[in-house]
């Protein structure tokens, strides 16, 4: 029982993590999106992916762009979510510092993604038309897996320094 409380424990602890990184994530994106040719700032990958899967599935009409917003934000934060999940299952199987393992991780799930499962899918091509994309994209994941394992360790830390390591 304990052992099954302290499964559950971590894969909340990086599911939070992993929704609130997401935040510096989405901010990196914008950033750096901003600072692009004008000719590359067109839509930000998530918001392309969460189109195309509607599209798809025919379930929002090509007008409706607040709802696309909406659940391109949901969506995406759920990615996150669940990424970090993924993390909490081995964050403790190595002894680098949290910060660089998450930036790693981050480097992962962006490569796996975008050269992995999102074409395999036929959601996005394997390859973005600019470089520059690709360094927005891969440095935004990067900010996401840093700030994800670095909340990840400091919640663990705190639950174990407060005696709650059931």
């Amino acid at each position: 029982m304990i052992k099954r409380k302290r499964i559950i424990r971590r894969t909340l602890n990086g599911a939070a993590s992993g929704f609130l990184a997401t935040f510096p994530m989405t901010v990196t994106m914008l950033g750096i999106r901003k600072a692009l040719p004008i000719f590359h700032r067109h839509s930000v990958p998530p918001y392309k992916i969460t189109s195309k899967v509607f599209r798809k599935l025919q379930i929002l009409a090509p007008w409706e762009t607040k709802k696309k917003k909406l659940l391109t934000t949901a969506s995406h934060f759920g990615y996150g979510a669940a990424s970090g999940v993924v993390y909490s299952t081995f964050a403790n199987k190595s002894e680098l510092p949290a910060v660089l393992k998450g930036g790693i991780f981050g480097l992962v799930v962006w490569g796996s993604s975008y050269f992995g499962w999102l074409p395999a899918t036929q959601l996005l091509p394997a390859y973005m038309e600019h470089p520059k994309r690709h360094a927005m994209m891969a440095a935004s994941h990067v900010v996401w897996g840093a700030f994800m394992a670095y909340i990840f360790q400091r919640v663990e830390k705190t639950r174990r320094f407060n005696g709650v390591n059931r």
